[in-house]
């Protein structure tokens, strides 16, 4: 049981709670979204929650809205082992819920969880640890792809206003604020996304624990954010992730 097996720890279930909760209350914030920004919504909750690396979020067109796709990659991974990824994306090959990949040119292998999302859609996250899927990773993936499903059907049944969404300008705003990031905001952000925890992210920089800790919070405040998922979804939005590799 999910409960045993990964939840020994009090604090590890107060955050598998809390990220329950948050992923119910997604889809009040999806609304007025068209499909690409729910699937960039998506994809910045799952990083923050589950620290994977490689993220594939696929969803199917709506009456009034076009599909949308978002794919994020840890930039550890080789070339060979995000080919070989992508390569299982073809919607005939996504019948099975978990699959292992392994890197062609012998740089390890990505184990990948993936769900359905509503007629078409799908939610692939994958991780170089050897533990990923935990029983925790999978429910979180099911009860993700569970919620954006509900999201599309609202979008589905919601009459269209007729007012566009300009995406452009919500990307210029993200480009803006990260770009007003400081040298180390900028690193901190790069390593979260990344899957980084602030131990890690202190011992590569070699700077405290503590320190890491004030220098994300000021990552947070230049950014005007409160969750770390909002911090990721305007590094992807800004294609932080792309320059990083």
């Amino acid at each position: 049981m999910v409960w045993a097996d990964d939840l020994s720890d009090p604090r590890e279930l107060r955050n598998y709670i809390r990220d329950l909760i948050a992923l119910s209350a997604l889809p009040a914030t999806w609304k007025s979204y068209e499909p690409q920004r729910i699937a960039e919504s998506l994809a910045a909750a799952m990083i923050a929650m589950l620290s994977p690396d490689f993220v594939y979020v696929s969803l199917p067109s709506t009456s009034n809205h076009p599909s949308g796709e978002v794919t994020h990659v840890n930039p550890q991974m080789t070339l060979g082992l995000v080919n070989a990824a992508k390569s299982i994306l073809c919607p005939t090959e996504l019948g099975t819920s978990e699959q292992t990949i392994t890197d062609p040119s012998g740089g390890g292998q990505l184990w990948i969880v993936s769900a359905p999302i509503g007629l078409g859609g799908t939610l692939v996250a994958g991780s170089l640890r050897s533990g990923f899927p935990s029983n925790k990773d999978r429910l979180l993936v099911a009860t993700a792809a569970g919620e954006i499903t509900i999201a599309l059907n609202l979008l589905q049944s919601t009459p269209s206003q007729g007012v566009p969404t300009d995406h452009s300008k919500e990307v210029a705003n993200a480009v803006a604020r990260v770009k007003e990031l400081s040298p180390r905001g900028r690193q901190i952000l790069e390593a979260l996304m990344s899957g980084h925890a602030n131990k890690v992210i202190a011992y590569d920089l070699g700077i405290s624990q503590r320190t890491v800790e004030v220098h994300r919070a000021r990552m947070m405040k230049q950014l005007g954010v409160h969750h770390l998922s909002e911090a990721i979804r305007l590094a992807l939005l800004a294609g932080l992730a792309d320059r990083m590799r």
